[in-house]
C-alpha cells in the first residue's frame, strides 16, 4: 500500500545548498544526533522555531535526570518544613546528608 499523497502546500520543492567548514559540521551532526533528528529537520526546526530542538537524554541519563528531580523535590518538602515548623536539628542535618550522598552518587555516574 502506497503512502497518502502530500498537497502542494506540504511539498518540499526548494532545495538549499550551503558550505559549512569542518568545525561546523561537526557541530551541525552533534547537534542532530544529540536531539534525534535528521541534519534537515533539525536545520529547519532552528530556523523556524527560533530555538534549538531539545536534546534527547540516552536512557541512563534520563534516569539519572528523573532521580536528580525526585531528589530536588525531597529537599524542597524539607525546605518547606523546616520554615513551616519547629523540626529538630539533627532530623534535619540527616536527610540533607542522605540527599548529599544521592547527590554525589549521580554526580559521579554522570561524569564518570
Amino acid at each position: 500500500m502506497a503512502r497518502p499523497k502530500k498537497k502542494d502546500n506540504e511539498k518540499r520543492k526548494h532545495q538549499v545548498n550551503f558550505r559549512l567548514t569542518d568545525d561546523e559540521y561537526s557541530v551541525l551532526l552533534k547537534q542532530s544526533q544529540m536531539s534525534g533528528l535528521d541534519k534537515g529537520t533539525w536545520i529547519r526546526k532552528v530556523i523556524f522555531s527560533k530555538r534549538m530542538p531539545k536534546a534527547k537524554l540516552e536512557p541512563i541519563n534520563q534516569k539519572l535526570f528523573i532521580e536528580l528531580s525526585r531528589q530536588g523535590n525531597n529537599l524542597n518538602q524539607l525546605l518547606r518544613k523546616v520554615n513551616s515548623t519547629a523540626i529538630d536539628k539533627t532530623t534535619i542535618l540527616n536527610q540533607i546528608n542522605v540527599l548529599n550522598r544521592v547527590y554525589k552518587l549521580i554526580i559521579k555516574e554522570l561524569i564518570g
